[in-house]
C-alpha cells in the first residue's frame, strides 16, 4: 500500500497522490506515537505545515493519526521548519514535532520532517527504519482515544526569541534584497520588516505559493539566485538573501552580486559568534574549505569536522556541546536555538554584522576566498562498489611518493584524504546511486591537475 523508498535518511518525501497521501499521513501519525511511546513520555505532538496546496490536508490526517493512538495533537498551522523545531524546544508540554513539507522540491512533491523531545531529528539510525516498518505493516491496536486537537500560534514567541539573541541597535541604514521564493519565509518577512526600521527591504516573491511560479525555492542552485543578484546590483543593496521552501536554509549574495558559498558563511558567522564565546566548539561538515577551521582557530574557537547532513550535525552538537555548526549546503545551526537551524537568525546576524562594520560584505568575505574548490561533482556509481572504491583509492594514495602521499585519511563520512596542498572527499549519496566528489587545492592549476588524476582513478568504477 505504501512505498518504502519515500523513507529517506533525513525525512519522508515523495510524489503527492502516488507516494504521499492522506492515508500515509494518518498511518505516520500512529507510527510516530507507537515508536516514541517506547522511548519517552508523550503528552502532545506538534504539527505544522508549509504553503503547498496539499499540506493542510496531510497535516490534518497526520494529527488524526496521532490522536488515534491516544496523544493530543497541537496544530501550529502555517509555519517554517525552524518554527516547528523551536516550538518543540520552547514549549515544555510538546514532546515531538512533525513538519509537513518537501522543502525545496517542486510543487508535485510533499513529505514530512520529524523531531523528538530533544529537537533531535528522527532519521537514519534514529527511528526512521522503525517508523517505516510500522507504516508499511499498517496494523494498529485501538486505544479508545479521546485525545484532542489543540491550535497554537508560535510566531510571536519565535520572533521574540530570535531578536533576543542579536544586537541590532544602530543608527546606520541598510538596504537588503530578500527573495522568499514563494516559500514559507514570506510568512515572517513582513513582520521582520516592521521590527527593522533601519533596514530597507526590497522584496522578491514573498507571496506564499506552493506552485513556485517564479523559480524553484532552492538557493543551492545558482540559477535560482539570478533575480536576486540583478536586484542587488540594480539597487546597490548591501547584500541579498534567498530562502528555501521551508525557510531553514539561506543563500547569500554580497554587494557585488557575487554568491557566497555556505562554508564561507560558516567561517564568517563562527568568527562573529566566538567574540563572546572564546574557546567554544564549532562544527562544520567535512566538505567545507580549510579556511573554516583556520578562521575558527584564529578567532579563539575549537573546531571539529562532522558528517554531512542535519541529522548527524544536530546530534553531534547536542552530544558535544558545540555553540554553532555550518554546512556547505547553507544549513546553519545554533546552540542558543536548540541546536537547530534558524534562517531568520542567520539573516539577522548578518544584518548585525554589517550594521556595526564599516566594511562591505564583499570585503569581509574576500580574505576567506583563499582556496580553489571543485564544487560537488556527482558520478553514477553502484552503491555496492563504495567499499571497494574507498579501499583502493586510499591504498593508492598511501603508497605514492611524497607529492601525492596521503598526510591523513578519514572515514568519518565516506573517504577524505588530505595531501600536500590539496584534499578530496568521496561520499555515497544516501538516496541515489551517486558518488559525490569534493576537492580543494591551494591553486587553480593544482586543483585541475589533481582532479584529472583522481578522476582517471575513478573512471574504472563508472
Amino acid at each position: 500500500m505504501f512505498e518504502a523508498k519515500i523513507f529517506k535518511a533525513y525525512d519522508i518525501r515523495g510524489l503527492v497522490g502516488e507516494e504521499v497521501t492522506e492515508d500515509l499521513a494518518f498511518a505516520l501519525g500512529q507510527a510516530l506515537v507507537v515508536y516514541l511511546k517506547d522511548k519517552q513520555s508523550l503528552r502532545k505532538i506538534a504539527v505544522a505545515y508549509d504553503m503547498r496546496e496539499t499540506s493542510p490536508a496531510l497535516a490534518e490526517a497526520l494529527r488524526r493519526g496521532i490522536r488515534a493512538q491516544g496523544v493530543t495533537s497541537v496544530d501550529l498551522g502555517l509555519a517554517t521548519t525552524p518554527m516547528l523545531n523551536f516550538a518543540v524546544g520552547f514549549y515544555e508540554d510538546l514532546d515531538a514535532g512533525v513538519m509537513v513539507t518537501a522543502s525545496h522540491n517542486p510543487a508535485e512533491y510533499n513529505g514530512f520532517k520529524m523531531c523528538d523531545i530533544n529537537v533531535l531529528p528522527i532519521g537514519k539510525n534514529r527511528g526512521m527504519d522503525e517508523i517505516r516498518d510500522l507504516v508499511l505493516a499498517n496494523h494498529w491496536e485501538s486505544v479508545g482515544s479521546t485525545a484532542t486537537d489543540e491550535p497554537r500560534s508560535v510566531t510571536d514567541d519565535y520572533l521574540n526569541r530570535v531578536f533576543s539573541l542579536v544586537n541590532l541597535n544602530s543608527e546606520k541604514k541598510m538596504c537588503v534584497a530578500v527573495d522568499a521564493g514563494n516559500g514559507m519565509a514570506g510568512l515572517l518577512l513582513p513582520l521582520l520588516e516592521k521590527r527593522l526600521p533601519n533596514v530597507k527591504f526590497l522584496p522578491l516573491y514573498w507571496e506564499l505559493d506552493g506552485r513556485f511560479p517564479n523559480h524553484e525555492a532552492n538557493p543551492l542552485k545558482h540559477e535560482t539566485l539570478a533575480d536576486l543578484q540583478a536586484l542587488v546590483l540594480q539597487e546597490k543593496c548591501d547584500f541579498g538573501v534567498a530562502f528555501d521552501g521551508d525557510a531553514d536554509r539561506v543563500g547569500l549574495v554580497d554587494n557585488t552580486g557575487t554568491i557566497i558559498p555556505g562554508d564561507l558563511v560558516t567561517a564568517l558567522l563562527a568568527k562573529e559568534l566566538l567574540i563572546d564565546n572564546q574557546g567554544a566548539l564549532v562544527l562544520y561538515d567535512l566538505r567545507s574549505s580549510n579556511i573554516v577551521k583556520e578562521v575558527i582557530g584564529e578567532a579563539g574557537g575549537r573546531f571539529e569536522e562532522s558528517p554531512v547532513g542535519h541529522a548527524f550535525i544536530k546530534t553531534a552538537m547536542h552530544d558535544r556541546g558545540a555553540i554553532f555548526a555550518g554546512e556547505l549546503s547553507s544549513h546553519f545551526y545554533y546552540r542558543d536555538f536548540y541546536n537547530v537551524e534558524s534562517a531568520v537568525y542567520t539573516f539577522l546576524l548578518l544584518c548585525s554584522l554589517l550594521l556595526k562594520n564599516e566594511q562591505s560584505l564583499a570585503n569581509l568575505v574576500a580574505p576567506l576566498r583563499k582556496y580553489y574548490q571543485s564544487g560537488e561533482i556527482n558520478l553514477r556509481v553502484n552503491n555496492e562498489k563504495a567499499e571497494q572504491i574507498f579501499s583502493e583509492i586510499a591504498n593508492y594514495y598511501q603508497t605514492q611518493n611524497s607529492e601525492d602521499k596521503a598526510m591523513s585519511i578519514s572515514y568519518l563520512d565516506g573517504l577524505k584524504i588530505a595531501l600536500p596542498g590539496w584534499w578530496f572527499n568521496l561520499r555515497m549519496s544516501n538516496t541515489e546511486p551517486l558518488l559525490r566528489v569534493n576537492m580543494e587545492a591551494e591553486s587553480a592549476d593544482l586543483l585541475h591537475e589533481k582532479k584529472n588524476k583522481l578522476f582517471d582513478l575513478l573512471h574504472k568504477y563508472l
